[in-house]
């Protein structure tokens, strides 16, 4: 069997494209990108239902990222939590994945500042922030996880041309109408 290399060479251009370069696609070079997460994690209850365990259980154990890098500010003890109210544990595995991806991300050069809204399922905790002038200023919504709560926040994005990534939901009907809402989860 012969082995033919230049078969197999890659047809790639040597440069990357004008028209794929950031500035091209109007993203800024050294812009800081604004990342909200809308995730229900439950923090204040998850801090009453086990605070017998850790007495020094604080809420901001649970605030690891910071602008500037991804960091975790302070050492978690392993036997922080001896239960999860509700579902919130695999809502806290979501959110190290998210940890993970803005990491890699910001290894590769980008600027993020990530702003974590714990949710708790609970639609007036989070039209308490998407009305608010500040919001505005968002570059990309992650979030929220459920349908009923999504509306909303997706017509905000819409209207304020604002990328929102749906992580968990599967059926939802305002990925007809909204060209700025993405469904990560398909259909069935």
């Amino acid at each position: 069997v012969s082995f033919d290399a230049d078969y197999f060479k890659v047809i790639y251009p040597a440069e990357i494209p004008e028209s794929c370069k950031p500035a091209a696609n109007g993203i800024t070079p050294g812009k800081t990108f604004e990342i909200a997460l809308f995730i229900p994690i439950f923090i204040e209850e998850n801090k009453e239902l086990n605070k017998d365990l850790n007495q020094n259980f604080d809420a901001t154990d649970f605030q690891f990222l910071s602008a500037s890098d991804t960091t975790v500010e302070r050492e978690v003890n392993e036997k922080m939590l001896a239960e999860f109210y509700k579902n919130s544990e695999n809502f806290l595995q979501f959110y190290e994945g998210v940890i993970l991806a803005i990491d890699n991300m910001q290894r590769q050069g980008m600027k993020i500042k990530v702003k974590v809204y714990d949710t708790r399922q609970n639609s007036k905790i989070v039209e308490r922030y998407i009305y608010s002038e500040k919001f505005l200023e968002t570059d990309l919504i992650i979030g929220p996880v459920y349908d009923k709560i999504q509306n909303n926040v997706a017509a905000i994005a819409a209207k304020n041309r604002i990328p929102m990534v749906s992580p968990l939901a599967s059926g939802s009907d305002i990925i007809a109408n909204n060209p700025y809402y993405y469904q990560i989860n398909p259909t069935r």
